[in-house]
């Protein structure tokens, strides 16, 4: 995993207290310029031709079960050490990020480098596209001072990133639950994140999407509105340690703890 300081507080954070600010702009050249060199590292079709992006290739002859271009949280700029400390974003698409960072995960298996130079330094978002992941390790923290953690392994006839791997949970990408304006302001909130995968990965909830339902009332509609009057009660307390990104692939992800007190995880 490589970071920089400026990723890394100076001790852990709350997730609240850090700033977010959005564009809500898409567009990204760039992608189109990587996509193309990518090309030569992607399998043929059945008409002999090359498949012209990864997420393509994946979603025709592996596919996994939750696999959509979801509207996504881009990352920017980050500045953990700042006060107030602050991240900045755009908008993309799912299948941008991983026609981007598969691609660079393939080349670095081959020993070659050529898309990896042409990026320069990973830590320059604004050349490079990634939509974080927000890795939760989950505490269970009893009341004589022990605590207990979850892991879970990521089938990968399930997800396209990090499968086989056995990780944090929950996990999930920085993600609008739909495309409305409602939906994009609401969701950008790292807890709310947090909580819409707690719902999924602990209590089996199917993945939150108000594009074809009502859009998520965190303060009200349970079991959503019981984590975040958890965390505001204080018997919850997530926090953020930084930000790190995949030697392999580039890929971004918050690294996050929540602590749940009185013996429980996501039974609040």
């Amino acid at each position: 995993m490589l970071s920089q300081p400026e990723w890394m507080p100076y001790r852990p954070l709350p997730i609240s207290a850090v700033n977010l600010l959005l564009d809500q702009s898409e567009g990204q050249p760039e992608y189109f310029q990587y996509t193309k060199l990518a090309s030569r590292y992607l399998p043929l079709d059945n008409s002999a031709h090359r498949y012209a992006r990864f997420s393509d290739a994946l979603g025709a002859l592996d596919r996994p079960r939750l696999y959509s271009n979801r509207l996504s949280y881009r990352l920017l700029e980050c500045g953990l050490r700042e006060f107030p400390p602050r991240m900045s974003f755009s908008l993309c698409r799912y299948f941008e990020m991983i026609d981007i960072g598969e691609i660079l995960a393939l080349e670095f298996a081959s020993g070659r480098s050529r898309i990896r130079e042409s990026l320069g330094t990973p830590f320059d978002l604004r050349r490079r596209l990634t939509s974080p992941s927000i890795n939760t390790i989950t505490l269970r923290l009893e009341p004589h001072g022990n605590a207990t953690y979850f892991m879970h392994l990521r089938d990968s006839r399930d997800v396209a990133l990090a499968s086989g791997q056995t990780h944090v949970i929950p996990c999930g990408g920085f993600q609008p639950s739909g495309v409305s304006r409602f939906a994009i302001e609401s969701d950008f909130n790292l807890w709310h994140n947090v909580v819409r995968e707690y719902a999924e990965e602990f209590l089996g909830l199917e993945e939150a999407n108000s594009d074809i339902g009502d859009p998520i009332d965190f303060r009200a509609l349970k079991p959503y509105a019981s984590l975040i009057d958890g965390e505001t009660s204080g018997r919850i307390r997530p926090w953020i340690f930084g930000v790190a990104i995949d030697g392999s692939s580039k890929l971004a992800g918050f690294e996050v703890s929540s602590g749940f007190s009185g013996g429980g995880a996501a039974g609040a």
